[in-house]
């Protein structure tokens, strides 16, 4: 009985390694397989700014738009260290996120070590790699996103833990130390105040007015000193970064009364990034998933609830764990819900993560019999475990870029370098073709109505993407490329307006044009304009009648507001009485007059051209009537500019 008294707990471990082991290497390889068949815009992204840092060799690049944060300290910093080590964009993200994922076990390791909780470390840290959720394999473990910031609170949490060890100059240095650190981390923007350093001090000072004991009053001092340190990082990032850098600051986030709506959005962000899904309930991965989910939430309610009412039955360390946890969650929810700041499911998975270390820290502590904890939690674990299988099953054969390698392989082997798109397919073209095609986003939405809006061309999407795309433009051959529904919906008409001539590749799903060079893009897009009448707009003392506009003695028509290129255009004016009309071409509301040459006038039809030198926005035509006469009224049936 002794001996097996004795190997118990080691057999125990044994298989937890185990289990932790197969859910590390089995998400990388998985992932390795699979990466290309979901990759997103958002990940292909991080990887062409970590190809922009590494040929700069920056941290970080006035040559890009950011989001919104400058991501000092992130996933950039891998790429751009492999990207000065291959050129293939495949190992660059593979060699990447092999060495977050370590950086991750590495970093839980630590919290192991600081929190002194290690029955259940291995299973615990299994969980970090397991899908729990569909957003949590998406966004942490195929796309790296949220490694920086989960990496940064797991470190800061256990950093305060080893502070309250320390005594003399150690102490201090350790101090300073993590001030310095937390100014670095701040320089990245507000998302890890919100997620760790305002949390944990506000946890730190509550529990220290509720005891004032030597061990929370330092735990107080490492808290406000790492939070004063982020606040300062924060500071030079708004002030200082922002006029650097192109990227959006929490500045213009602002207080609002209480939404029971955005309330409901957060509390099921929490849902779903535990792994609830409200559809298909009677599938068994579906079932599985949800039951584990839920059991996570009670299970780390619970816990939370046990310590706090039995304080003085658990470690000061699990107090402290359970505190931060609580608030931590708390002040996420509060912020969401009285603030106007835009908020995504995906936000909640940085709090997620303290269920793990929470939940099993507490097993090791409570009570209870050993053998009904190490049921529990093996039970939840391995449940987990399943439940990540079946996912992983269930999406092997989902190959939603499937089409779009094709479109890749096409365009390389045609010579294509340079191609405008939306941004949910233009980061992967890069990255599909290593890096050869450089793509302009020109549009963010994901429906097929976007391009509705793209009146210009040149104005490209100011998010994520290189600065240059928005002053400069492509060079030799190019390509615009479409799902099928935005080639159907766009102001240039493409199905009415000859767009088939262009068209290099289509399928059911995609439509792709292609042309010899800008210019010549240009002509096909923007030949000119044709301005149609029927809603009284752009019209002073004149009426719109069955498709006719009529100008009185006076009367003047003017807009619409459109971009041209430059070169000669022409200028047709159609209708009757004509010749008691004064026309003009403006831009700038009128301020730039653009020369007209006369070319034909008579009361049926009016013609002029113009010449551009360079690309002018907002022209209008301007028709007047100059006569006196009430009844001289001018009819014009049509507006034409083309180019010539």
């Amino acid at each position: 009985m002794q001996i097996g008294k004795t190997f118990k707990p080691k057999l125990f471990q044994i298989f937890s390694l185990l289990i932790f082991l197969i859910c590390l290497f089995g998400t990388y390889f998985y992932v390795r397989a699979r990466k290309n068949y979901t990759l997103s815009s958002d990940d292909s992204c991080s990887l062409i700014l970590g190809e922009i840092l590494a040929s700069e060799n920056k941290l970080m690049t006035k040559s890009w738009y950011y989001s919104t944060e400058i991501r000092v300290l992130g996933t950039n910093v891998f790429y751009s260290l492999f990207f000065r080590l291959t050129d293939s964009w495949h190992r660059v993200r593979m060699l990447s996120l092999i060495s977050m994922y370590f950086l991750l076990a590495i970093s839980y390791f630590g919290m192991g070590r600081a929190f002194r909780f290690k029955k259940y470390f291995f299973l615990s840290a299994a969980v970090f790699f397991i899908p729990i959720s569909d957003v949590y394999y998406q966004i942490v473990l195929k796309g790296a996103h949220y490694f920086p910031a989960i990496i940064t609170s797991i470190q800061v949490v256990s950093f305060a833990e080893f502070y309250l060890r320390l005594s003399g100059k150690k102490k201090w240095i350790f101090l300073v130390f993590n001030f310095i650190f937390s100014i670095l981390i701040g320089l990245s923007g507000a998302r890890q105040l919100l997620v760790t350093y305002i949390p944990l001090a506000a946890a730190a000072f509550l529990i220290f007015l509720a005891d004032k004991k030597d061990e929370y009053k330092n735990w107080l001092v490492f808290a406000l000193t790492d939070l004063v340190g982020s606040v300062i990082g924060y500071e030079i990032n708004a002030q200082i970064f922002s006029k650097i850098y192109s990227y959006e600051t929490w500045n213009n986030i602002s207080f609002s009364g209480f939404d029971s709506v955005r309330f409901d959005e957060i509390i099921n962000g929490f849902l779903f990034s535990f792994g609830y899904t409200p559809e298909n309930i009677f599938s068994l991965e579906v079932l599985l998933g949800n039951a584990v989910g839920i059991l996570w939430i009670f299970l780390t309610a619970y816990a939370i609830w046990y310590v706090l009412k039995h304080k003085q039955r658990v470690s000061s360390r699990l107090y402290r764990l359970s505190v931060f946890t609580l608030t931590l969650f708390l002040i996420f929810i509060l912020f969401y819900i009285f603030t106007d700041a835009f908020h995504h499911y995906r936000y909640n998975l940085p709090l997620i993560i303290f269920a793990f270390p929470l939940t099993a820290l507490f097993l090791e502590e409570v009570g209870w019999k050993r053998i009904i904890c190490s049921a529990l939690y093996l039970g939840l674990v391995l449940a987990a475990v399943v439940s990540g299988i079946l996912y992983y099953k269930s999406s092997w054969n989902v190959d939603q870029n499937e089409e779009l390698r094709k479109i890749v392989d096409f365009l390389v082997s045609e010579g294509y370098e340079n191609g405008y798109s939306s941004y949910w397919r233009s980061n992967i073209v890069t990255e599909f073709s290593n890096g050869r095609i450089d793509v302009w986003d020109i549009i963010d939405d994901s429906n097929d109505q976007a391009f509705l809006r793209v009146k210009d061309i040149d104005q490209t999407y100011r998010w994520l993407q290189k600065v240059s795309h928005d002053t400069t433009h492509p060079a030799g051959k190019l390509f615009l490329l479409f799902t099928a529904g935005e080639y159907g919906n766009t102001i240039w008409n493409f199905p009415e307006n000859n767009g088939d001539e262009n068209i290099i590749y289509q399928s059911q799903d995609y439509v792709v044009l292609g042309y010899e060079n800008y210019n010549d893009m240009i002509d096909h897009l923007y030949p000119g304009y044709d301005f149609s009448f029927g809603d009284n707009r752009w019209l002073e003392n004149g009426m719109d009648v069955d498709g006719h506009r009529e100008l009185y003695a006076g009367g003047v028509s003017f807009g619409p507001y459109q971009t041209f290129w430059p070169g000669t255009h022409e200028v047709i004016i159609s209708g009757d009485n004509l010749m008691h009309a004064q026309v003009s071409c403006t831009a700038d509301s009128g301020v730039k007059q653009i020369e007209l040459h006369s070319e034909a006038q008579n009361n049926d039809v009016l013609r002029y051209t113009f010449t551009l030198d360079e690309k002018t926005e907002y022209m209008e035509t301007v028709v007047r009537n100059l006569s006196d006469d009430p009844d001289e009224t001018i009819i014009i049936d049509e507006i034409h500019i083309r180019r010539k």
